[in-house]
């Protein structure tokens, strides 16, 4: 890493000293270290791009003055990591860098395969992790974890990894481990006033991905908790259980996502297959974008009940493409808030450019590489669908009082199905 940022100041100072008549020569007898093929990198790159000269020295001159007036002491190493960090970052909320033993950490969770957990969802929202529900009896609700606490931390080997920034699938890597093992995160708790440390031991956690259950007045109630690979085939068999049913309510509220072929199958269920339920844009070369429309392949099943979609602004991601399919389709009536408005897909590259071997890379980026449409050719990245019927919560309304009486959105999703029965 540390040649790697060298190589980047090389880069800065070059800009600044060719600007100022200064030989590069001199510029980099001063930096005898640095290895032969980056200078090379380096001066193509300044050759090819003199455009770029005023803004590398602008980039000096701040960093400069950061080091003098900035209240705490900093290398010109650090202040080009926050670069580094600031590039990647500024792009979206789902982009972002790891450098040093960051990276390591990070591609090393990629490769544990390990289930064992401590029987929370989770969700992310901006750039930080929230707990979205606590498994009944899970080591995380003895812990004192409840939705809507922050998750800001994992601690791991040599030292603590920050997860701002991170996917859920991402933080979930961390968390989860071998069975009876430990794992410590720091948490930011509603109903605390500055962040706690919690050690939990790890044991297997049964997920479910769907609940499902028969109400009065012949309604059926189906909760996706998230779209899991199983959860097509139990959405199924809940389906058909409940196929005399008056109404249906499918419960998208809380849910962050999943996977899209598990989506893509369930919405298969109410249109048929060949159905185009996405159109993912992504970006083939400099200015040409292609797209790739994403269809459905599962038989439509007889179903005529009239159906309500609860959806909320924690509804993310596929749920996103669940409701805004049953919308454009017709099949549905939205009722809640407006979805959180997740269109974007992320992958990672390796930057590191020193010999090492792959899981040892000291610069990993993860960065958006494609965005989503709905059919209808509707962007909601940032936006989220509206529903159709807007119902609010009380400000006191919480995760486990889902279906009681404080739940006023679904007390209005039974109401809005009775009258419809008449």
């Amino acid at each position: 890493m540390k040649g790697l940022l060298k190589s980047f100041s090389v880069f800065i100072f070059v800009g600044f000293f060719t600007l100022s008549g200064i030989p590069t020569s001199i510029v980099f007898a001063q930096d005898s270290h640095v290895e032969k093929h980056k200078k090379e990198m380096v001066l193509k790159f300044i050759e090819e791009h003199p455009e770029l000269n005023s803004k590398f020295f602008d980039l000096f001159l701040v960093m400069n003055g950061l080091k003098e007036n900035y209240v705490d002491s900093k290398s010109y190493e650090e202040y080009l990591d926050l670069a580094l960090k600031g590039m990647v970052e500024g792009l979206d909320p789902y982009s972002t860098v790891f450098m040093g033993k960051e990276a390591e950490q990070f591609f090393g969770s990629l490769k544990e395969q390990v289930s064992a957990g401590i029987g929370i969802r989770i969700g992310k929202f901006g750039k930080e992790i929230y707990v979205m529900s606590v498994v009944s009896g899970s080591p995380a609700e003895k812990a004192g974890l409840e939705p809507g606490d922050v998750i800001l931390k994992v601690f791991v080997k040599d030292g603590n990894l920050s997860l701002y920034g991170l996917s859920t699938e991402e933080v979930a890597n961390f968390v989860r481990g071998p069975e009876n093992t430990e794992v410590v995160l720091e948490i930011m708790a509603r109903r605390y006033q500055k962040p706690r440390v919690v050690k939990i031991i790890r044991k297997e956690i049964t997920y479910p991905s769907i609940e499902s259950k028969q109400l009065p007045n012949k309604v059926g109630y189906i909760k996706i908790v998230s779209f899991e690979k199983e959860t097509p085939e139990r959405f199924l068999g809940a389906l058909k259980f409940m196929n005399r049913s008056r109404g249906l309510i499918i419960d998208l509220r809380g849910n962050p996502g999943g996977t899209l072929d598990s989506v893509s199958k369930i919405l298969g269920y109410f249109i048929g297959p060949g159905q185009v339920i996405m159109i993912e844009k992504k970006r083939l070369e400099k200015d040409v974008t292609g797209e790739n429309m994403v269809v459905t392949s599962t038989a439509k099943q007889d179903y005529s009940s009239k159906v309500v979609v609860l959806i909320d602004n924690f509804s993310a991601s596929a749920s996103e493409i669940m409701a805004g399919n049953m919308k454009y389709y017709k099949l549905a009536t939205l009722l809640g808030v407006r979805t959180f408005g997740k269109a974007l897909v992320q992958g990672s590259f390796d930057a590191d450019v020193s010999e090492h071997e792959p899981e040892k890379s000291k610069l990993l980026v993860k960065v958006t590489t494609a965005r989503y449409l709905l059919p209808n050719r509707k962007d909601i990245q940032g936006v989220g669908i509206e529903p159709d019927i807007e119902v609010e919560q009380a400000e006191n309304f919480r995760t486990y009082d889902s279906r009681t009486k404080k739940d006023f959105q679904f007390q209005q999703a039974m109401q809005f199905l009775k009258k419809s029965q008449k």
